[in-house]
């Protein structure tokens, strides 16, 4: 739930630049891009984002996940908790589904694992699910970097080319450069 935490206050943060009617994907454009891909079979038209596009909306789902990532940490209803979050965070993924990143896909994937997986009234995992939760993130990030091996990231050209673009930085990027 930490990571949820940290997704909503970075989401915060970028809420004028990436989210909203003003941000990278305007309402108009996310649903001509619905229709001509998807041929009206877009599952947006289903997400809060039918009713308003405003800023309104995208600050409301946050403080929505911000409370309910809050009383999952706190092991209040823990399952319905990452369920709602789960279901926001479906919400974002396909109103703004150009800005998403292996990061968003990784974070989906955890909330997907949290949801059925067992998890005790102390809010321990059993063995065997904790296992093949570390079992997904290992293959993961396996093969993220098995999927690396050009020249361009040895000689870590793909690297610096990322870290030009200012939405690919964050205040802890910064720090390490």
């Amino acid at each position: 739930m930490l990571l949820v935490l940290v997704d909503v206050i970075s989401k915060f943060m970028n809420l004028g630049h990436f989210y909203g009617p003003q941000g990278v994907m305007p309402w108009e454009g996310t649903l001509a891009v619905c229709q001509a891909y998807f041929q009206n079979t877009c599952l947006i038209n289903f997400t809060p984002y039918a009713l308003s596009s405003s800023m309104g909306t995208d600050i409301g789902l946050l403080l929505i996940s911000l409370t309910l990532a809050l009383a999952a940490l706190a092991n209040y209803q823990a399952r319905w908790c990452t369920l709602g979050l789960l279901v926001i965070n479906a919400c974002f993924k396909m109103r703004y589904f150009l800005v998403l990143n292996g990061g968003d896909l990784l974070l989906t994937w955890s909330l997907v694992w949290l949801v059925f997986l067992p998890v005790s009234t102390s809010g321990r995992f059993s063995k065997v699910p904790q296992i093949l939760f570390l079992v997904h993130l290992c293959v993961f990030y396996t093969t993220n970097g098995l999927s690396k091996n050009g020249m361009e990231w040895m000689d870590g050209s793909a690297l610096a080319h990322a870290w030009q673009f200012d939405f690919m930085r964050n205040p802890g990027g910064d720090a390490l450069l």
